[in-house]
């Protein structure tokens, strides 16, 4: 929904949506050092189930309902040359912009509205 009630400017809009991401994985990083250092074989844990999730995505996800998704995560694995790491904050900005450029680029209105793309 954001990115409807973003400015109108196509480069405002991206810019705008580049900088939610950064506040929101900002946010997450801080969460994420707080886990790891309260819990660090428990974050060891989280962090290699993540990331077998998140890097299968992009092998079954080209249809159906988080098509974008998974596209989105080839993209940016194709980009980076390697897998994601959730555990980068680098990595899952790169992810989000990727998701908000491909909305857009498909006049989306919210990342689950894949019935409302053009």
């Amino acid at each position: 929904m954001l990115l409807k009630q973003a400015p109108t400017s196509g480069a405002m809009r991206a810019a705008t949506n580049a900088w939610l991401v950064g506040q929101e994985q900002g946010f997450v990083q801080t969460q994420l050092n707080a886990f790891q250092k309260r819990d660090p074989g428990g974050y060891a844990t989280a962090m290699q189930e993540l990331n077998q999730g998140l890097n299968n995505m992009s092998s079954f996800s080209r249809t159906g309902p988080d098509r974008i998704f998974g596209g989105a995560v080839a993209e940016v694995q194709q980009r980076l040359g390697r897998n994601l790491d959730f555990r980068n904050q680098a990595d899952r900005q790169t992810l989000g912009n990727q998701i908000n450029s491909d909305l857009l680029l498909k006049n989306c209105t919210g990342t689950r509205a894949y019935g409302a793309c053009q």
